[in-house]
């Protein structure tokens, strides 16, 4: 690997894909390595870069791997570091409908961080009319998996 020879050629390098289609920003939102996003987000943020919201070849930013997988304090870090909550995956699913599909593919358990995690993205400024590729917003979704808590989480909100 070429050393980089500029500021331009170090955040290419990155936001560069892993043969997976990972740059650095997803491996540590899959991983859990609060750590590494906050110094990603430093470094992004000192060059005012959107490197953060990198998608994978899926379209999936590291935000959406760290709510598919659970990861709390990453979200939480990834937030506070300027992640958007409205980027859209490939299907048209932002932040909150990440939540809705992994809130459904919980255990009953551990629906509660799912109910928390929905809570503190629309507090955060998540965008409940967002539709996906489908026309679906993750209200829809939510209501279409029939998880009556996590409707009730939204509808307290509005």
């Amino acid at each position: 690997m070429k050393a980089p020879q500029s500021v331009r050629d170090a955040l290419a390098l990155l936001s560069a894909p892993d043969l997976n289609g990972f740059a650095p920003i997803h491996h540590a939102a899959v991983n859990g390595n609060t750590e590494l996003v906050a110094l990603l987000g430093a470094v992004f943020a000192c060059v005012r870069s959107p490197v953060v919201d990198v998608r994978d070849r899926r379209g999936m930013t590291a935000l959406q791997w760290a709510i598919q997988r659970g990861q709390g304090a990453v979200i939480a870090k990834l937030v506070e570091v300027g992640a958007s909550l409205t980027r859209q995956d490939a299907q048209g699913r932002d932040a909150l409908h990440h939540a809705i599909i992994a809130a459904a593919r919980a255990n009953a358990s551990d629906r509660s961080f799912y109910y928390n995690m929905v809570r503190f993205l629309l507090q955060a400024g998540a965008d409940v009319t967002q539709k996906d590729s489908q026309g679906a917003t993750a209200l829809h979704m939510a209501s279409g998996s029939g998880d009556v808590e996590m409707v009730l989480v939204f509808l307290l909100h509005l």
